[in-house]
């Protein structure tokens, strides 16, 4: 396991192989400026950090990044880089 990787951990048994199932951990990445600038209310973070957590996944992180490439390719990789969905 990577450095950057977290911990997996082990949640629950597979019910047909008795095997651990992994924790599901998710981080949400809000891309617009006019979400950095107030214009806009992020509810898309809030309606899609209830549905994750009723499915059980663990959400980290929510990252808005405003409209630039390089600041979401950024955030993309960090992202991966934390969680495993």
């Amino acid at each position: 396991m990577s450095m950057n990787q977290p911990e997996a951990r082990s949640i629950a048994q597979d019910a047909t192989s008795g095997s651990p199932v992994t924790a599901m951990t998710a981080e949400i990445i809000c891309v617009g400026t006019e979400l950095l600038l107030g214009q806009v209310v992020n509810t898309n973070a809030a309606y899609l950090g209830s549905r994750l957590a009723d499915l059980g996944v663990g959400v980290y992180r929510h990252t808005v990044v405003g409209d630039n490439h390089g600041r979401l390719k950024a955030a993309l990789s960090a992202a991966s880089a934390s969680c495993n969905l």
